[in-house]
């Protein structure tokens, strides 16, 4: 594998682009610097890294799945009362491969979000703050009450940990981005953790809150972060830019978006 800035190449796409250069250099005599060839070969990768895009990706997934409806659909004209007319075939599975590929292509370009705090109880931003029912809202943690310790669901609090994570999957029909938090806190002989998440769904239509798949909204707002929004934005933006249609793909110099 040859390593790139945030991917890895498969050495036989280089050693194909060699093999070309080769063929030309037997019926034309070429030369060529070592610096050259470098920057031939670094030009070719980063062509093919460009137009291996996740979108790339799931358009095949997408064309398999419809390929794999397709063929149901004949085996329901020829066997009519069989249940392979309804049964998955192999095409569903190259489908659901290329799907996984494209979720990883999505991962590597747009990256996983995460960061954390401490909030320790000889610190400011830890006196006053405390859960209420079974997790705590970002009011209730941001609020500055003048007691003079942090509470865990009526026990008192020693530290308290808050960490932050925001994921995007695309996937053949909508994406979805999660955004995720935890809390961990610990006092004297005791330890706890909870967890509250939001869900949105990105189609054509633009993105939605997932109610179904989210804890209680009231509890949860987005992160005052501006920059891990800015990234779980861009990965709604472009994942909506892919099901709306606005993403164009150009040959030879890959997607618009």
């Amino acid at each position: 594998m040859i390593e790139g800035a945030d991917f890895s190449v498969p050495f036989f796409i280089v050693w194909i682009f060699i093999g070309n250069i080769l063929c030309i250099m037997a019926k034309n005599i070429i030369r060529l610097t070592e610096q050259d060839l470098h920057r031939i070969v670094k030009e070719s990768v980063n062509k093919v890294l460009t137009e291996m895009d996740w979108k790339t990706y799931m358009n095949a997934s997408r064309k398999r799945k419809q390929q794999a409806d397709d063929l149901r659909g004949e085996y329901a004209k020829e066997f009519p009362r069989s249940m392979i007319a309804t049964k998955r075939n192999y095409l569903d599975d190259k489908s659901d491969a290329l799907e996984t590929h494209a979720q990883k292509a999505f991962q590597k370009q747009h990256g996983k979000l995460g960061y954390d705090h401490w909030y320790e109880n000889d610190t400011p931003e830890f006196k006053g703050r405390h859960t209420l029912g079974d997790f705590a809202s970002d009011n209730d943690f941001d609020a500055k009450a003048p007691t003079e310790s942090g509470w865990w669901n009526g026990e008192k609090a020693n530290g308290i940990r808050r960490y932050r994570y925001g994921n995007g999957f695309p996937m053949k029909k909508a994406g979805y981005i999660h955004d995720d938090t935890f809390d961990y806190a610990y006092g004297d002989g005791w330890d706890g953790d909870k967890q509250t998440y939001r869900t949105d769904r990105v189609d054509a239509d633009g993105v939605h809150f997932e109610p179904e798949m989210s804890t209680n909204p009231d509890y949860f707002n987005r992160s005052k972060q501006q920059n891990y929004n800015d990234a779980l934005d861009d990965m709604a933006n472009d994942m909506h830019d892919y099901y709306s249609g606005k993403s164009k793909y150009t040959k030879g110099k890959g997607w618009n978006k």
